[in-house]
């Protein structure tokens, strides 16, 4: 059927919460081959594990006739955890009493996803320039290096930020640790294993390339 060929998941309750159909998607996230299998059971026991957050909601649509519009976490059929758009509508009948619910399940992982990383951009390039401007504003921006790496540190949400210096400024060749801002318990610079991959790190740096 055309519900079945939709990436949303689609189900239809009755007035007790049992499920009475649902299309393919839904049965992808109950992890069932056929409908039968979950025909008349509850969220509860199609979802064991976190059906009681569902649950709740299905009994405010279909007893309170509450449209029901939230985000919620869930397991999906690649064992990722993902965000999923809900909204679940009671289902009248002619002499306006309620019947049961509609519930419309739209996967928006992705979408979130790819907010928050445009989200964490617009932090990070913040962040740079602000930086920028503390460096033109400051006579001695060496007694400001902590505060801007520690600015760093928050919007790149990671636990140290450090700064060298060539020693050669003309060939890149060789470097000197500097500076350094890192999250209470975090081990210092030097206590730190030297990395087979430091001296290619330092290769691609010298050049002028990000890494």
């Amino acid at each position: 059927t055309l519900i079945d060929n939709l990436p949303d998941s689609i189900w239809i309750k009755d007035a007790n919460a049992r499920l009475l159909n649902a299309n393919q998607a839904y049965m992808t996230l109950a992890r069932v081959a056929s409908l039968d299998e979950i025909i008349g059971k509850t969220v509860l026991e199609i979802f064991p594990n976190s059906g009681e957050q569902y649950y709740q909601d299905d009994i405010a649509a279909v007893s309170e006739g509450k449209f029901i519009t939230k985000e919620i976490h869930l397991r999906l059929p690649n064992d990722r955890i993902g965000l999923s758009s809900v909204t679940k509508i009671p289902l009248y009948d002619e002499r306006d009493q309620i019947i049961g619910m509609v519930g419309v399940g739209r996967d928006i992982t992705a979408q979130r996803e790819m907010e928050n990383a445009l989200h964490r951009r617009d932090e990070i390039l913040s962040t740079i320039n602000d930086a920028a401007q503390k460096f033109l504003k400051e006579t001695n921006w060496r007694d400001r290096m902590e505060d801007i790496l520690a600015q760093l540190g928050h919007s790149l949400e990671i636990d140290r930020v450090y700064l060298k210096r060539n020693l050669d400024v003309i060939t890149g060749a060789g470097a000197i640790y500097e500076y350094e801002w890192l999250v209470d318990g975090t081990p210092e610079y030097d206590s730190l294993p030297v990395y087979p991959a430091i001296p290619r790190w330092s290769h691609i740096l010298r050049s002028g390339e990000l890494l």
